[in-house]
């Protein structure tokens, strides 16, 4: 966050001769604000109960200048940051076990989840292919080392894929001035307007 505040640097203001300039950002402890105006810290199993998000105030540097004058710096609360169960910023993370079981946690629970609104979220990964990206590498033929270029598109179902020979690697004897592709269309429709399923093949030399 830090680099992307320095990125920005300054916010530009309708008065003439005055900006905002910004500085450190830091994310603190997860706390909670009672009716009352009052603050406490806030725990990850009273965030369950009450149905809130266990998450902590991102505070940022600011200060304006006028001119040639540069007033004091203040501090002051941007938004806040869902924290991970066990992270480095989590209220858990220096507890004992007895500590732990005081606050209505479990020693052994692992962590690395979050809390919204009440309830526990993870993070999952999703492996996908890359769009009208080139994909390179190498493969072995008959032998033989060749490259592999792939092309996998988003539009209307075409998919494009090529095989180079190296002729740097290869021990057989190539024409390197043809190229060999292979489109494949997307299914097409019956006569009853239904898939039938089945990838149909082009070759183009």
């Amino acid at each position: 966050m830090q680099k992307v505040i320095n990125e920005q640097g300054v916010i530009e203001t309708d008065i003439e001769d005055t900006y905002v300039k910004l500085g450190e950002i830091r994310v603190g402890n997860p706390l909670v604000k009672e009716a009352d105006g009052a603050q406490d810290m806030l725990y990850p199993n009273d965030a369950r109960l009450r149905d809130i998000t266990y998450s902590a105030p991102i505070h940022l540097e600011m200060t304006i200048v006028q001119g040639d004058t540069e007033h004091e710096p203040v501090e002051a609360i941007i938004g806040q940051l869902p924290i991970m169960l066990m992270s480095k910023g989590c209220n858990l993370v220096d507890m004992t076990h007895d500590e732990m079981i005081e606050v209505g946690e479990d020693p052994l629970d692992p962590g690395g989840y979050f809390i919204v609104n009440g309830t526990e979220r993870v993070l999952m990964t999703l492996e996908d292919l890359a769009p009208n990206k080139i994909l390179v590498e190498f493969e072995e033929r008959y032998g033989d080392r060749i490259e592999v270029a792939k092309v996998f598109s988003e539009r209307r179902g075409f998919r494009l894929y090529s095989v180079c020979f190296n002729p740097f690697t290869s021990n057989t004897s190539v024409d390197t001035s043809t190229i060999w592709a292979k489109f494949f269309t997307s299914p097409q429709l019956g006569p009853s307007g239904v898939s039938d399923g089945h990838m149909r093949p082009h070759w183009v030399g």
